[in-house]
């Protein structure tokens, strides 16, 4: 009778340890079998953030400069669910009856074009055919070019836009020193970076190639000793990468002294957690480290003689007026709208029910074995033994079993953090005059100018602002209107005031504890009793300048 118990329990334990090592072998990350360098370390940190895998059930707007890096660094092959996913949300924006943010539209062209599926229409929309992108001012311009140079594509017939009117313009807006502000006349480093990476394609042009070697020396003169570089007066990690960006796709590696600095400059900006800080004295936050991983992409990219911000290779040597490829046809043709994609066409993955179920069955098999072997032998040990892994099977149900995915997405509970929150548009009370009643209606605008009360939330540690935000305002009932960009998590509008609605650089600024921080909004982590505003401003180059 021992040796019968002994085989089921071991039976059992071999059968538990399969379930729970292909649970494991589904979370496994990609970069485990890879040499590790400072990008697959990055990359491995996004992944266990995921639960250990990149692309599963990942949405547009979510970690798309982590996907583009990875489609650049190994291939799109596992990536199809997410770029369909993409190119849905892309073609739901350019049917949208209200507003779209160009930057929107771009990233989408940019996501698509990493993984070799940019069809000609997101082009248009991106870059060739908008007529938006004066809205967002020099941002839109650049990131149209990028968009552009990213998918090998030429504009179309009639277009409103190529890449050299898309350039042109860009150079207009060049100031006197070489450099690029997003407004003002002060050279901003991120700008001028940026504006290098789009031009840095068409240096063959005379033209682009003089803008070039103008804003490569303002850069290079911006450059700080500690080999960083500053944005809004401080050193900052994403100003450090969007340097190395720009050096690399101008073809400079390591050897370059600038370059060798700034990206030894990155390394003060490192966390133990495998994550990237905004500030050298910061804790670990999710835009600066995904620039870092872009900063070195573009490193590991320019050894291979690419740029991160450019077409794929096998791409860049199709004739130009190429309106489509052979991706396009087995991964984009006839794409369902984005409330199509649902769970029936993605993996779904082991989950914790699976696990349980597994262990239901296996205990229910064991425990009626040894009933069976208990009537035929007559033996009690086995009986009792049969009646226990029958008890089991039903109360493996009570246990609260997750997957590593399912853990890291569950939601979280409120906290013991106490923040204040507050929304107004005073600013507008004054400026009705600015009002774009296609944006706004006049009737949205409180009269009081507050639109979210003061009031008091409680988050859980790690919350940001803009959890707070959407907190405060599902109790308030106020809606918020909030998407993921180039730049992190954007809030376009609360109580539906929306940006441009009091001219073109108009919208909302954010501040904690009356200072207007650096980052994202969903990137600022809060402390017990910060205060968080958020202001409406009609001119936003008279502001103080907290970005979302």
């Amino acid at each position: 009778m021992k040796r019968i118990l002994y085989a089921v329990c071991a039976a059992i334990f071999l059968a538990a340890q399969t379930a729970f090592s292909h649970t494991a072998a589904l979370s496994a990350q990609p970069c485990a079998a890879r040499e590790i360098s400072a990008a697959d370390s990055i990359l491995a940190y996004f992944e266990s953030k995921r639960g250990g895998k990149l692309f599963e059930e990942l949405s547009f707007g979510e970690s798309d400069r982590a996907a583009i890096c990875y489609m650049r660094l190994y291939s799109a092959e596992s990536a199809k669910y997410y770029l369909d996913a993409v190119n849905a949300a892309a073609h739901e924006l350019m049917n949208s009856d209200g507003f779209v943010r160009p930057t929107e539209l771009q990233r989408a062209a940019v996501v698509l074009s990493a993984g070799g599926v940019c069809p000609q229409d997101v082009a248009n929309a991106a870059a060739f055919n908008n007529a938006d992108l004066d809205r967002q001012g020099l941002n839109a311009w650049l990131w149209a070019l990028i968009a552009a140079n990213c998918s090998a594509l030429e504009s179309e017939d009639g277009a409103l836009n190529t890449r050299q009117s898309l350039a042109d313009e860009i150079i207009s807006r060049q100031l006197s020193d070489g450099g690029f502000a997003l407004s003002g006349s002060v050279s901003d480093a991120d700008m001028t970076a940026a504006a290098i990476y789009a031009l840095a394609p068409l240096a063959d042009s005379e033209l682009i190639s003089r803008s070039l070697a103008r804003a490569e020396e303002r850069l290079r003169a911006l450059q700080q000793p500690s080999g960083g570089f500053c944005s809004m007066g401080k050193e900052n990690c994403e100003s450090a990468a969007q340097a190395v960006i720009a050096l690399s796709a101008l073809g400079y590696d390591e050897s370059d002294p600038a370059l060798s600095a700034a990206l030894s400059a990155l390394g003060e900006y490192a966390r133990s957690d495998g994550g990237y800080a905004h500030l050298s004295d910061g804790t670990t936050n999710a835009l600066a480290t995904s620039q870092a991983l872009e900063a070195f992409t573009a490193v590991e990219l320019a050894a291979r003689g690419e740029r991160l911000y450019d077409a794929l290779p096998a791409k860049a040597a199709e004739p130009a007026d190429n309106t489509s490829s052979a991706a396009d046809e087995t991964s984009l043709e006839e794409i369902p709208p984005a409330q199509e994609i649902s769970s029936q066409n993605k993996p779904m993955g082991v989950t914790g029910r699976h696990i349980k179920l597994i262990l239901c069955v296996i205990s229910a098999a064991a425990g009626g074995g040894l009933i069976i072997t208990a009537l035929i032998k007559k033996s009690r040990t086995a009986a009792v033994a049969g009646a226990l892994f029958l008890c089991a099977a039903g109360g493996v149900w009570l246990l609260n079993i997750k997957t590593p995915r399912e853990y890291y997405a569950q939601s979280a509970p409120e906290g013991d953090i106490r923040v204040t929150v507050l929304a107004e548009c005073a600013d507008t009370l004054s400026h009705m005059d600015l009002i774009d009643e296609s944006v706004n209606t006049a009737d949205v605008i409180p009269a009081d100018g507050i639109v979210l009360e003061y009031c008091e939330v409680w988050l859980p540690e790690g919350a940001t602002a803009f959890d707070a935000l959407t907190l405060a305002a599902r109790q308030q009932n106020v809606r918020v209107n909030g998407s993921g960009t180039l730049y992190g998590v954007y809030v376009s509008a609360i109580g539906h005031i929306a940006e441009f609605g009091f001219g073109g650089m108009s919208g909302w600024l954010y501040s904690v504890n009356g200072e207007y921080p650096e980052m994202s909004c969903a990137d600022y982590m809060l402390a017990d009793g910060d205060a968080v505003e958020f202001h409406y401003t009609c001119d936003y180059s008279a502001g103080t300048g907290g970005t979302q």
